[in-house]
């Protein structure tokens, strides 16, 4: 038996799938900027939210040692001093 080789030509249009990997591209390009604009707010807002709660932490801290000083000062007036026992 013979073997047979044959050479077959093909022409194909690719412009509009290569059009639509370079649309591919870009919007991939778009998200990947939107992705770190979002990461730099999100750990803004993070440093923020901590800064905040550190300041709530030390007010509530203040807040607490001025009660207990209210309750001495009754206390040394000897008004608190009946109300404990």
């Amino acid at each position: 038996m013979a073997n047979i080789i044959k050479t077959v030509e093909i022409e194909t249009n690719t412009a509009a799938a290569s059009k639509g990997l370079d649309l591919l591209t870009k919007s991939i390009e778009k998200l990947d900027e939107s992705s770190a604009k979002l990461n730099k707010t999100t750990k803004k807002g993070n440093d923020d939210l901590s800064k905040s709660s550190k300041k709530a932490e030390k007010d509530v801290g203040l807040i607490s040692k001025g009660f207990k000083g209210l309750g001495i000062a009754i206390k040394a007036a000897g008004i608190g001093l009946v109300l404990v026992l």
